[in-house]
């Protein structure tokens, strides 16, 4: 396509035709957030002004844009955001992108109906989980750790733009060598959960995503082991583990949690009837709701 067009609509239906060419889902639409992000401007202002002519220098970026997505470079890293229970979060490359199946797990949690005051969230990310929960659980005091400080350093962000900065202490740390100074009534993890023959099969786009977030060991489970360690040791009594899993993980994972010596194990299905998380708790047995 030449290096300008007479109008927006013109310029969203190239892209929606070069995209939809190099096997891109809903080509339409990501062209539309595409040209919504090169105009600094929301889909429906791009929406509004089709009939206008595209200054240069926003058709440069845009075209940019969709040549690079036209490469499988993950939508979210070239609009800089994602929403995740209703809230808008930042991203960028070198972050794992939120998943709507991660929105299971803390709909799980809040759904127990219970005051948590102390959570430990191992592997944060960028902070989708640590920042809902402060967001919508009053007075609650998070721990959030992760190995990247990228990721971290977007996770604060992602905690200030929403208010909850000072309910969540951000850690750097490995949690196969920390060890947490307290003890808490919650532990959450969306761990990495792919294992290694999974990883040689990923779509393209995940590709571009960090493999520390991703790799989970030869089966996936080597994160599962950790945590099932630091429920018994640094879960109150009664306190609960929430995890996320990976669809066909379940078995494997209840049988790590239940040698650990965790009890009340429930697995929980996503919206398309998939396992993909697992909920116990740390002592006698009975049901994690109570």
């Amino acid at each position: 396509m030449k290096n300008s067009v007479s109008s927006v609509r013109d310029a969203v239906l190239w892209a929606a035709s070069f995209l939809n060419k190099k096997g891109i889902n809903n080509g339409r639409l990501e062209a539309e957030l595409l040209m919504a992000r090169a105009m600094g401007k929301n889909r429906a202002a791009v929406l509004a002004c089709f009939p206008d002519e595209v200054p240069q220098a926003v058709f440069h970026k845009f075209r940019q844009l969709v040549e690079k997505r036209g490469r499988h470079f993950p939508l979210q890293y070239l609009t800089g955001i994602q929403d995740f229970m209703s809230l808008p979060f930042y991203v960028e490359e070198g972050v794992l992108v939120p998943r709507e199946d991660t929105e299971v797990l803390v709909e799980t949690i809040l759904q127990l109906g219970r005051s948590f005051e102390n959570i430990l969230e191992v592997g944060t990310g960028s902070g989708i989980i640590a920042v809902s929960l402060a967001k919508y659980i009053s007075g609650v005091k998070i721990t959030a750790t992760d190995i990247s400080g990228k990721a971290l350093e977007v996770a604060r962000k992602n905690a200030e733009a929403l208010g909850v900065q000072e309910r969540i202490r951000f850690i750097q740390a490995d949690v196969f060598r920390w060890t947490p100074a307290e003890k808490y009534d919650l532990i959450v993890s969306n761990p990495p959960y792919i294992s290694r023959e999974e990883m040689r099969g990923l779509q393209k786009e995940v590709l571009f995503e960090p493999v520390e977030a991703l790799d989970g060991g030869e089966r996936g489970l080597d994160f599962y082991f950790r945590l099932a360690e630091l429920a018994k040791e640094y879960l109150v009594p009664s306190g609960i583990l929430a995890v996320e899993i990976g669809y066909r993980q379940a078995l494997e994972v209840r049988g790590i949690f239940e040698r650990a010596g965790l009890t009340g194990i429930e697995v929980i299905q996503d919206y398309a009837g998939r396992d993909r998380v697992v909920l116990c708790k740390k002592g006698k047995e009975c049901n994690c709701e109570e």
